[in-house]
């Protein structure tokens, strides 16, 4: 079983030197087993930050147990 989100968040602003902001985020989850106790994750965060304008390129990947 797997789970995918996908977020495009796009801002405009009036005033500073970057005018538009936007920041692509997604993350895919594949679950190993029925009950869906242990997850494999994989992110990726692209863009500029809407609280700092600042401009970021993320990939993580995790390991997700349920207890």
């Amino acid at each position: 079983m797997s789970c995918s989100m996908f977020t495009e968040t796009m801002l405009y602003r009036f005033s500073d030197s970057v005018k538009r902001l936007s920041l692509f985020d997604s993350s895919l989850s594949y679950y190993f087993d029925s009950a869906s106790n242990f997850a494999l994750t994989a992110s990726y965060k692209f863009g500029r930050d809407e609280n700092t304008a600042e401009r970021s390129k993320i990939w993580i990947v995790g390991l997700s147990p349920k207890f």
